[in-house]
Parts: C-alpha cells; sequence; structure tokens
C-alpha cells in the first residue's frame, strides 16, 4: 500500500462510525415516536367507541341500558371523566378540578386522564350525569359504567 492510502484508511473508518451512529439515532427515534403514535391512537379509538355507544343508546328506547364493559380500555389512560357542562362541579379539589373546569369552559365534556402526560379533554353529544363529574377508574383495565336512554338524552351510570 502507498502511503497515502493508509493514512485515509482512519478517516474512511470515522467516516462510517459516524453514518452508523447517526442511522442508529434516527431509527431509535423513529421507533419510540411510532410507539407514541400508537398510544395517542389506542386513546382516540377508546373516545370514539364510547362516543359511538353513548349515540346508539340515545336512538334506542326509552329505558334501554348498555354497559360499556366491552369496551377495550388503552393502558395509557387511568381515569375517564364526564361532565355536565351546563352545571358546577362537586367533590373534585386542586390540580384536578383546575384542568376539569377548563375543558368545560373549552366545551368538552368527557376528559381522559392518562397516566403520564397531558388531559385529552373531548367533547360527545346528548349525554348527562347525575354527579357532576363522574369519574371512572381505569387501573382495572375495564370500564364499570353503563349507558340509559332517558329520551331526550343518555345518563352515564356508574354500574
Amino acid at each position: 500500500m502507498k502511503r497515502g492510502q493508509i493514512a485515509g484508511q482512519p478517516i474512511i473508518f470515522i467516516f462510517i462510525a459516524i453514518v452508523i451512529a447517526i442511522l442508529l439515532f434516527f431509527g431509535v427515534r423513529v421507533i419510540l415516536n411510532s410507539r407514541n403514535l400508537a398510544d395517542e391512537m389506542n386513546v382516540e379509538s377508546f373516545f370514539l367507541e364510547i362516543e359511538e355507544q353513548i349515540q346508539e343508546t340515545y336512538n334506542l328506547d326509552y329505558g334501554s341500558r348498555v354497559s360499556l364493559k366491552k369496551i377495550s380500555v388503552p393502558v395509557s389512560l387511568k381515569e375517564v371523566c364526564f361532565m355536565n357542562l351546563n352545571e358546577p362541579l362537586t367533590g373534585v379539589t386542586g390540580d384536578k378540578a383546575l384542568r376539569l373546569n377548563a375543558a368545560k369552559t373549552n366545551g368538552n365534556n368527557v376528559i381522559l386522564i392518562p397516566s403520564k402526560g397531558s388531559y385529552k379533554n373531548k367533547e360527545a353529544e346528548n349525554f348527562k350525569v347525575v354527579v357532576n363529574p363522574l369519574c371512572e377508574d381505569l387501573n382495572d383495565r375495564e370500564l364499570n359504567l353503563v349507558l340509559e336512554s332517558m329520551g331526550s338524552y343518555v345518563e352515564v351510570k356508574i354500574a
């Protein structure tokens, strides 16, 4: 080998090491982002299932009841709260009360509370709760709620 070729080999190895490090960095980043996206999709699908059940129950006869136990609960959620927008909140204090009131002010009446991260505020129609807000703990991975058609609205109750 010539002298110039021997001196150039370390530069090639350093360049290859840098390219591999960049590929690993961006590859790991893409994998982590796709996991976060999958969690967000599960939460959105959970809300859409609840909303669909509320609309189906709304269209049923007065007194008809539908259980929400069959809805799959995402692992990332720890609680879901339903609120009446035109009534004051009772029984909640501190940070949770502030966040629920903020969501209520924006017209959102279904709050999805994750284990970590920020609250997800959603809007659903045609339902009311007796206890405002009605919050269900999801740590058991079950949604222990019942929907009952009251004619002009659906009442969300604890099963």
